[in-house]
């Protein structure tokens, strides 16, 4: 019972769902992903990487005989499991099953239904249901995809507000990247309609089940057909019903023809996805609305010289800088332009390079949006335009950043790769101590025409990830960047009565909040009681809304924070100022809001830039870190709203 416990606390703590396979379930665990054993083989495509370990589920039966199983017996390698059971003890269907699991390269611990295992949840503070949860995918999509899947919405929120988001996924195959943007359950994902196309049949039928599973089948289109370059798109269906049941075009060579921009409508995000469609970008493009995305992630020359050797024909096989050159060659005599968010090469587990890139389209946007005009800053992740700069990657070090001042911890950051397996470079921070880690002020230039501040700008947003490391001890807290105004420095005691700031500040458990200098003798009385608590401090800056996110370690948390600066009526300042924060990706709710802040005095006090600093602390010795720790940063964003 006690190696029961430990390999259930062990499951919990991977916060990976339970894959579970029994046949008719009668209750359930909150965490719970059910595909009937009987039904495993024809469901493969919805596990995880086969480098995932899966945590499985099984119906007790009897083994050797009469003798139930009602321990969690490890079938795993040696070093991975605390015991090992003969797969000749396992009933026939579950030796086929585990067996067959491994063969493909996935790790599989196994647990039984058994009253042992319902105790040994409820030892571990687990709950169990009487109704099955809601599936949600348990794969990850394109690494591309999930990598800037909130940059990309958090850009299209601004443009696109309220209204719905569709994408068209050119070879979607089983549909994984597009159900994964629609069930996913964080940031905009509600808003997505999403068309998929691709030539083989068996695959269309996979993604309509794929989709009727995760309850999204009304947000999903399937067309089966192909691009014929340079302009058309083979049918194997009438066009004009887009939600054509797969399964009623079991051939592969089309029926008709028809130019693509008749077939299909304009959309805010075109992925290619391990296909190549060179012939084809022209008129693939142009279906992008300004404002909205291109994503491609296709082979790379040099993936007929790796160990699988696979695609070898050129002809789906992309050169280096290819699709960069080809943007520009589109852009002369055009009435758009795109500006290239991320062009990188990324090699796949197996060995292969994938050229990986992203790019925004500009031209003339939608109101309110982004005028996504801006230079072109090839492949280093970083863009500017008439309403927005980013830098979305670190793969050109700091040299996207403004710096005005770089103070301290220079000793304690490197640029690496994304410890969470995307490819791209992020932003390593060492902390040890109470050293300051970090300091970087970047007032962020905002092009449009010719170079400006955005200090006379009255609404600014700001957006970018932190993941800590897994295991990181938050000790007593520590800060993290923010936006800042009026001058350089507006923190340690200051009485901000000619400045502001809006850091964050992780405490205990990691518990988030936003952690504010303004004058606090200004504020309206319910400054002090946002909730779920806030921390007014006479001395140093105030802690608001103080657990109203937490943040996860081991994993990318995506903040956000929208400041709309205080209006005045003649020379008398009104308690109008905004402060809304978002977390998770969720940009539907903020989890902290207030709408009576006085961030100035003077109408000539506004947003300088990024306060890019984190350090643990505080100013005691209890804030100190007991070892050396290290987080990371990516995705930063400003965007100009007002």
């Amino acid at each position: 019972m006690e190696n029961l416990t430990k390999s259930i606390a062990t499951w919990e703590a991977s916060k990976r769902p339970m894959l579970d396979l029994r046949e008719c379930p009668t209750q359930w665990l909150a965490h719970n992903y059910w595909i009937p054993v009987s039904q495993l083989q024809d469901r493969l495509y919805e596990l995880p990487d086969r480098d995932t370990e899966l945590h499985a589920l099984l119906d007790n039966q009897p083994l050797n005989g009469n003798q139930p199983v009602d321990v969690a017996p490890a079938i795993s390698s040696p070093t991975k499991a605390a015991r090992i059971m003969d797969l000749k003890s396992l009933p026939p269907m579950h030796e086929d099953t585990i067996t067959g699991l491994q063969a493909r390269g996935w790790n599989v611990t196994v647990f039984y239904d058994s009253p042992d295992f319902w105790m040994a949840i409820e030892k571990c503070g687990l709950s169990r249901l009487q109704e099955a949860p809601k599936l949600t995918p348990i794969f990850r999509p394109c690494n591309l995809l999930e990598q800037y899947m909130d940059e990309i919405e958090s850009a299209l929120h601004v443009s696109r507000i309220g209204k719905e988001l569709t994408c068209i996924d050119f070879g979607c195959g089983s549909g994984r990247d597009i159900s994964w943007m629609c069930a996913r359950g964080s940031g905009l994902s509600e808003l997505w309609n999403c068309i998929g196309i691709d030539n083989m049949p068996a695959s269309l039928k996979r993604g309509k089940m794929l989709a009727d599973r995760y309850g999204i089948s009304s947000r999903m289109s399937w067309i089966q057909g192909h691009i014929d370059p340079p302009d058309r798109i083979g049918l194997m269906h009438d066009p004009r019903n887009l939600n054509v049941d797969p399964e009623a075009g079991s051939h592969r060579k089309p029926r008709l023809f028809r130019p693509v921009r008749d077939v299909l409508p304009q959309c805010d995000l075109i992925l290619n996805v391990r296909i190549l469609l060179r012939g084809s970008w022209e008129s693939l493009m142009e279906l992008v609305r300004p404002g909205g995305f291109f994503l491609s992630f296709t082979f790379e020359d040099g993936v007929q010289n790796s160990a699988i050797g696979r695609p070898s024909d050129r002809e789906h096989i992309i050169d280096i800088g290819e699709l960069k050159q080809k943007l520009k060659q589109l852009e002369e005599g055009s009435d758009y332009s795109y500006r290239i968010i991320h062009d990188s090469t990324w090699m796949l587990g197996d060995g292969r390079p994938m050229n990986a890139f992203l790019a925004q389209k500009g031209g003339t946007p939608p109101a309110n949006s982004p005028a996504n005009s801006g230079n072109n800053n090839g492949n280093n992740g970083a863009a500017s335009s008439g309403n927005s700069w980013s830098s979305l990657d670190f793969s050109s070090a700091l040299s996207t950043f403004n710096v005005v001042a770089d103070t301290y911890g220079q000793g304690n950051r490197a640029f690496v790769q994304d410890p969470a397996g995307s490819g791209a470079m992020v932003l390593q921070v060492t902390g040890a101590g109470i050293q300051k880690d970090l300091l970087l002020e970047a007032p962020g230039y905002i092009l449009c025409g010719s170079d400006r501040y955005i200090q006379s700008n009255t609404q600014v947003q700001l957006d970018y990830q932190w993941m800590p490391e897994a295991n990181f001890n938050f000790v007593m807290g520590g800060k993290l960047p923010g936006l800042f105004g009026g001058r350089k420095s507006c923190s340690g005691g200051d009485k901000a009565v000619d400045c502001f700031s809006t850091r964050y500040m992780f405490r205990q458990e990691g518990l988030g909040e936003a952690y504010l200098y303004v004058n606090q003798k200004l504020q309206a009385p319910g400054y002090c009681n946002v909730p779920p608590k806030t921390v007014c401090n006479p001395n140093y800056g105030d802690s608001l809304g103080r657990g109203a996110f937490v943040f996860q370690t081991g994993q990318w948390n995506s903040l956000r924070q929208v400041i709309t600066l205080n209006t005045f009526s003649g020379s008398q300042y009104n308690k109008d100022g905004k402060i809304a924060v978002y977390f998770g990706g969720n940009y539907n709710a903020p989890v902290i809001y207030f709408d009576q802040v006085v961030w100035r005095t003077l109408p000539d006090v506004g947003f300088v830039g990024i306060d890019f600093e984190t350090f643990f602390g505080g100013s005691s010795d209890t804030y100190i870190t007991p070892t050396t720790q290290k987080s990371y940063f990516k995705g930063f964003q400003l965007t100009v709203l007002a």
